[in-house]
């Protein structure tokens, strides 16, 4: 255990604040019955798919196959698996609380690394940064990555510094190929980490040692061969026209000074008043005392004293972090934000945030008290913002339940989502694709899902996909459905919106609706003429 003057102020009580804190953080989950979250209930359909796969009332094996050995399926395999022994809806959200939950422990793991330089109330600012822009857009690959990647970058410095012996090198190479069924794109950046780190190493006259990059070798190039047969390997009639028509949209830049001004709302969601902006400033608030009441360089007795011995008491290695925050940041403002209609730049932001938090110095032992103030309310505040925002989310989505309850099970559904924002969540579609919870509890199949992407751990059997379908009725476009042209291809529609909406949508035709809250059911099985 550390010393009492340690930074780090010993093990125990760290570890178990911090811990307390970050269950504290995921409890806005269990809250509502939906998380307001974009994809995730189009996920949790396909975690649905195995879980219920041998159910004949779900239609899962007539329409479907299993394709687990792709990249990006571990949430949906993990989430299947715990649904046997509790309810899917609830393992889901387990499995993404778990996921926010974690980045504070994975954090405090990457200051104990800094030795006398850390400080582990940063764990918390960290923590803070969870419900950024993978949470609302409900990228659940994504929303893992985040502590795993800094527990990755954890246990790569210590690889790389000479520690830990074999169990660490194989530890890490375990976790290089975990992230091939999390993301790849998060295994690159870690690989990244691992050379930038290696160089730090070397320019701070430790010599070169690439172990750290050995271990991950191996996954990084699984994941390059992964996305190459993707792309170019696959055949034609294996990508379906959905995959195809967003492969030939343009690459999506933004400008610098809008990078620079959106990372706040990517931080931290976008709510309603600027409430990001609040975040933004208390985080901001946080780095500035964090240097102006640095220890100014000098290092700490005791057993934090051997964090500076010889070449790692280089400003090289001491800084190392900082370099990667960094590193992560530049490669934000280089990347494009949407390739082949994949957004890729904004999800590192939250992750930019995360790192930087883990390498802000410690404080002067006089001056904790004063930055412990503003790490509480940032984390505070946070927790406030998403509590409202998944309350009122559960209002908006309230009627869904009953409606689900009065359909049969294994029938085509297509969802037809009018303003798909919320007063609170007012910059995330978090509506548009609540008809997949359809599919999670009922079967069958829906319009528009990840199912049509090859990444995707579901496929679909040959004539069962919806061909060019997803791109005339995507959640964009619900105005565009037409009873004549398309009512005979589905058995439901769910309708998200007013009377008028549907009035308008089915005008001339005496069908059956039923009505609960915002949420309209329209039997179409008699539609067809």
């Amino acid at each position: 255990m550390a010393v009492s003057g340690s930074p780090l102020g010993g093990r125990r009580r760290p570890t178990l604040a911090v811990a307390l804190a970050s269950a504290l953080f995921a409890v806005p989950l269990f809250l509502a019955r939906f998380p307001p979250m974009v994809d995730y209930p189009q996920h949790l359909a396909m975690a649905a798919v195995y879980r219920f796969w041998g159910d004949a009332a779900r239609g899962f094996a007539e329409h479907f196959t299993l394709t687990w050995w792709r990249p990006h399926g571990a949430w949906e395999l993990l989430t299947a698996g715990l649904a046997w022994l509790m309810p899917i809806e609830f393992a889901g959200k387990l499995v993404v609380a778990l996921s926010v939950a974690a980045v504070g422990p994975a954090a405090l793991a990457v200051l104990r690394r800094r030795g006398g330089d850390g400080w582990w109330p940063w764990a918390l600012a960290a923590l803070a940064c969870a419900y950024g822009y993978a949470f609302w857009f409900g990228f659940v690959g994504s929303l893992a990555a985040y502590p795993l990647c800094l527990a990755g970058v954890a246990l790569t410095d210590r690889v790389v510094a000479g520690e830990g012996g074999r169990r660490a090198l194989v530890g890490l190479f375990a976790l290089g190929l975990l992230f091939y069924g999390v993301h790849l794109q998060f295994l690159l950046v870690l690989f990244g980490a691992a050379g930038w780190l290696t160089i730090c190493r070397r320019a701070a006259g430790g010599g070169w040692r690439w172990r750290g990059l050995a271990a991950l070798a191996p996954a990084a190039a699984l994941a390059v061969g992964a996305v190459a047969w993707m792309r170019w390997m696959l055949p034609a009639e294996a990508v379906s026209a959905l995959e195809r028509a967003l492969a030939t949209t343009p690459t999506a830049w933004n400008p610098l000074s809008v990078k620079l001004a959106t990372m706040g709302g990517l931080t931290f969601g976008v709510h309603p008043g600027g409430a990001e902006h609040v975040a933004a400033l208390l985080l901001l608030a946080v780095g500035v005392l964090a240097v102006l009441c640095r220890r100014n360089g000098e290092a700490p007795a005791g057993e934090a004293a051997a964090s500076f011995e010889g070449w790692t008491g280089s400003r090289w290695w001491r800084h190392r972090f900082a370099g990667l925050a960094l590193a992560l940041l530049a490669v934000y403002l280089l990347v494009p934000e949407r390739v082949s209609g994949f957004l890729v730049a904004g999800r590192l932001v939250p992750l930019v945030a995360m790192v930087a938090c883990c390498a802000l110095p410690a404080p002067r032992l006089g001056r904790r008290g004063l930055l412990a103030l503003p790490v509480a309310a940032l984390v505070a505040w946070q927790l406030a913002v998403v509590t409202l925002d998944v309350r009122d989310f559960d209002r908006e989505a309230a009627g869904l339940s009953e409606l689900l309850a009065a359909t049969e099970p294994g029938r085509d559904v297509v969802g037809l989502v009018f303003a798909p924002t919320t007063d609170q969540v007012p910059a995330f579609p978090v509506l548009a694709h609540l008809p997949a919870y359809y599919q999670v509890r009922r079967g069958g199949r829906v319009l528009v899902s990840k199912i049509d992407l090859t990444h995707a751990p579901v496929a679909y059997r040959e004539g069962r996909d919806w061909g060019t379908l997803p791109i005339e009725l995507s959640e964009r476009n619900p105005q565009d459905f037409d009873l004549r042209r398309h009512g005979g291809r589905f058995d439901y529609a769910l309708v998200h919106g007013d009377r008028a909406h549907v009035a308008r949508l089915f005008a001339g035709r005496s069908l059956p609706v039923r009505s609960a809250g915002s949420w309209h059911l329209v039997e179409l099985e008699t539609a067809v003429e």
